[in-house]
């Protein structure tokens, strides 16, 4: 395993985070058309073949998609779709700023459940960021401002998801590759998602949906 990099991780969440903006635009867009199972069906299976290609293209090829630990993808894949498709509800339902907020509790749940699931010690240090962190999502979030409703809980909801599959993904990055675990992911979420979205049918995109789906996906 590399040596910590404080630096580098910090510029690739950054871009992260860019791309979770970039997301809330595009989902609240789609779905006036759309619910959730239909936008994840539509953004894993993009997602999944731009993975593959990747792959194709790269010098470790196929060879990097075997994984010897199948349920540490499953128990992380089933976290982040429920999750994945409760921040897409909440997108829907309540202000961006507090859908960001919401969901920067993740670190919180991290630092708390942390502990638990991967025996790391929950210092002095982690618990004055946690109550910091809590602090600052009370301030952006502004509770007692609006009744809090459904979409608030999904939110909230979501964010203990995201921070279970924050956890199991560490896990996994002990054994497996980036591109190993994002082929996982698409392929396991266009199936659940194709699954849920049959009964009603699955709406082809409109013109002006099209290119949401792509900056989703």
């Amino acid at each position: 395993m590399e040596s910590a990099n404080p630096l580098k991780a910090a510029v690739w969440m950054m871009g992260a985070v860019a791309s979770f903006a970039a997301m809330a635009v595009a989902g609240r867009a789609i779905q006036v058309e759309m619910n959730t199972f239909e936008l994840m069906l539509y953004r894993s299976a993009i997602g999944w073949v731009l993975v593959v290609l990747v792959v194709a293209l790269g010098a470790r090829g196929f060879g990097q998609l075997r994984t010897a630990h199948p349920w540490l993808h499953v128990k992380r894949n089933l976290f982040h779709y429920t999750g994945q498709n409760l921040w897409f509800f909440a997108v829907a339902l309540i202000p961006l700023s507090q859908l960001a907020a919401l969901e920067f509790t993740n670190p919180i749940w991290v630092a708390l459940l942390a502990p638990v699931l991967l025996a790391e010690p929950l210092t002095r240090t982690r618990v004055l960021a946690a109550v910091l962190g809590f602090i600052g999502v009370v301030v952006v979030a502004e509770p007692g401002s609006a009744p809090l409703g459904i979409g608030h809980a999904a939110a909230l909801t979501a964010a203990v998801c995201f921070a279970l599959n924050t956890i199991y993904t560490r896990q996994i990055m002990r054994f497996d590759s980036v591109l190993c675990v994002l082929f996982w992911m698409t392929l396991s979420q266009s199936v659940m998602s194709l699954f849920l979205s049959l009964p009603g049918g699955i709406p082809a995109p409109s013109a002006a949906t099209a290119p949401w789906l792509v900056v989703l996906g």
